[in-house]
């Protein structure tokens, strides 16, 4: 290597980019950057959907097929 140390400017060693500093540099070279501070928070389609999943009603039956509702099993006629 010519400059191990970084002890010359122009030549530093290299690292990767985060996501969200990729993202901001490609929207601020489009124009596309919004500069105002808590700005919309972004989403995924796919964190929308999932999050339901995570809910105890959604993996429970239809609120008549819950046992504390139902009548008695035995018939004792």
């Amino acid at each position: 290597a010519k400059d191990p140390d970084n002890l010359l400017w122009w030549r530093m060693n290299r690292r990767r980019l985060e996501f969200e500093a990729l993202r901001d540099s490609l929207l601020a070279v489009s124009g596309q950057l919004d500069l105002t501070v808590g700005g919309r928070p972004w989403t995924s389609a796919a964190s929308r959907s999932a999050r339901g999943a995570h809910r105890p009603e959604a993996h429970s039956g239809p609120p008549a097929a819950a046992p504390d509702r139902c009548g008695s099993v035995s018939s004792s006629d």
